[in-house]
């Protein structure tokens, strides 16, 4: 493994961990709290005009988003070891930019209904 793929690896486990974190502590959450992660396109918690829909909206998205990238990252890691074959490779890349694809589509609609 060179540089490039501990880096890649260390990312998709750090953000998925983050997601889930965020997820779990939005379980209980009745107002918006403070996050790097939560907030579509740096908007501000203040001005959310539906504080506990978007709470409701965005729990079952940000605990698929994280338990998503923590797979992608072990099914990488398994690649490197194993050394899958290059369908593997290409399996692995669809789904992870079909991920981001859906956390970024979950943000801008995000955007659009609360703010």
């Amino acid at each position: 493994m060179d540089f490039l793929d501990w880096v890649l690896l260390g990312a998709l486990l750090v953000y998925g961990a983050l997601c889930l974190y965020t997820g779990l502590r939005l379980r209980g959450a009745t107002k918006l709290f403070d996050s790097q992660v939560l907030y579509p396109g740096g908007l501000k918690k203040e001005d959310c005009c539906d504080p506990e829909g978007f709470i409701a909206y965005m729990r079952p998205r940000m605990l698929l988003l994280g338990a998503a990238f923590i797979l992608s990252g072990l099914v990488y890691l398994a690649k490197l070891r194993l050394g899958l074959p290059k369908i593997a490779s290409i399996v692995h890349i669809v789904l992870t930019v079909a991920v981001l694809l859906f956390g970024f589509w979950s943000f801008h609609d995000a955007a659009k209904r609360f703010w």
